[in-house]
């Protein structure tokens, strides 16, 4: 189950204007990773606000889910700006056992609302995005009965989102 639990957790008012070119692919990078130290809200919170100052000013929007024991994160943009940011994040000795559940192009962003989104997620959802179909994440077609990751990420961000959206009305 999702849980709202962090603060600053809007999505934007307005569409942004990203600068990719029109046409220009978007391109995905989604992970799973476990922190090396560890990681209370507070240090979390710190997290947020530099990834979403610098995806703003990158035009990288996503989401990162939460366990308490692992992160996944997936972040979206300009095919160049994500595979640098992605190298980054592979470096960054703040988590360890990095794990790329997909990394490609996609038809469209799917959290083109978050420049980084957050919410906690219970291990055993985290688990079921872990063991999702990610290989074909852009080329899945839609009668298909096997629900990508792509899919289940999605459907859990919806489900927080109707949460927070309540919560807050």
């Amino acid at each position: 189950m999702v849980h709202v639990r962090f603060s600053g957790n809007q999505p934007l008012a307005q569409p942004y204007d990203f600068h990719n070119i029109e046409g220009d692919p978007v391109y995905q990078y989604v992970y799973i990773s476990n922190p090396s130290v560890g990681f209370d809200d507070a240090r979390l919170a710190s997290l947020l606000t530099t990834a979403r100052a610098a995806n703003q000013a990158n035009d990288i929007t996503g989401v990162l889910l939460f366990s308490g024991n692992s992160f996944v994160q997936c972040i979206e943009g300009c095919n160049e700006t994500v595979q640098r940011l992605a190298e980054n994040i592979r470096g960054d000795t703040r988590h360890k056992n990095l794990i790329v559940l997909h990394e490609g192009e996609v038809s469209e962003r799917s959290f083109a609302q978050w420049f980084m989104g957050c919410a906690f997620i219970g291990e055993s959802d985290l688990l079921k995005l872990a063991q999702a179909e990610w290989s074909n994440v852009a080329t899945t077609a839609k009668n298909s009965t096997k629900t990508t990751g792509q899919e289940l990420l999605c459907e859990f961000w919806s489900i927080f989102r109707e949460g927070s959206l309540a919560s807050t009305a």
